[in-house]
Parts: structure tokens; sequence; C-alpha cells
């Protein structure tokens, strides 16, 4: 941009910090309510679902941990009468094919991603 340290030109959001020079990050108070409250208000800005998209992250590129850490909670409570608690997808197959087969379930996909879904045909 050419600018010499401490002067700020005008800038465009969506924000490209790597091109700017800048280094952005969330203020030590700023919770993850108010993080999704600002990432939403940003996203309202975007007037197409292609724009919206293409700033978001597939389920799978997400780091696991964080994306379903919420959830463990909830499925530890309602299955607590079982004496499950898992706090990832593994574990929890694993408590439940100990719980009803008495080992843990060994899972073959078929399909190994063709996309395919079995349909039983009727006549």
């Amino acid at each position: 941009m050419g600018l010499s340290p401490g002067e700020v030109n005008h800038w465009l959001f969506p924000l490209d910090p790597e091109n700017n020079g800048i280094a952005i990050r969330w203020r030590k108070t700023a919770t993850d309510e108010m993080k999704l409250r600002l990432y939403g208000r940003m996203l309202e800005t975007l007037g197409t679902y292609e724009e919206r998209a293409g700033l978001c992250k597939r389920p799978e590129e997400m780091d696991q941990t964080t994306l379903y850490a919420p959830i463990w909670p909830t499925v530890n409570t309602h299955l607590g009468h079982l004496g499950v608690a898992a706090y990832s997808h593994q574990e929890l197959i694993e408590q439940l094919g100990m719980l009803r087969y008495g080992h843990r379930p060994r899972v073959g996909d078929t399909f190994c991603g063709g996309g395919s879904i079995p349909s039983r045909r009727r006549a």
C-alpha cells in the first residue's frame, strides 16, 4: 500500500490483513457470542450465497475437536444413564458398541465415497 508506519488508509471488508501488513486479533474480553454476532453482521453485508459460502470452511476442513466440542455435554447427558462419557465420535461408537455387542464394532463402507445411496425398488 505504500503507507508509512502509523498511517491509515481506508479499508473495505472483508479485510485481507496479509496484504495490508497488519495483525488482527480478537480483544481478550471478546466472548464467543460477541464473535458470532459480529460474524453474522458481516455476513449480512454480502449480497449472495456464493459470497458468503466463499468465506466459509467445509466441516472436514475444521478442527474436529473444536467443531464438535459443544455437542458432547448434551450427548453424555442423554446417554449418561448407560454410562456413556464420550468426547469424540470414535469414543461414542466404541462405548455404544461395547454396550450393545461387547466389543468395538467394525464398520465397512461398501460404497467408499462413491456417493451412491442404495434404494429398494418396488415392483
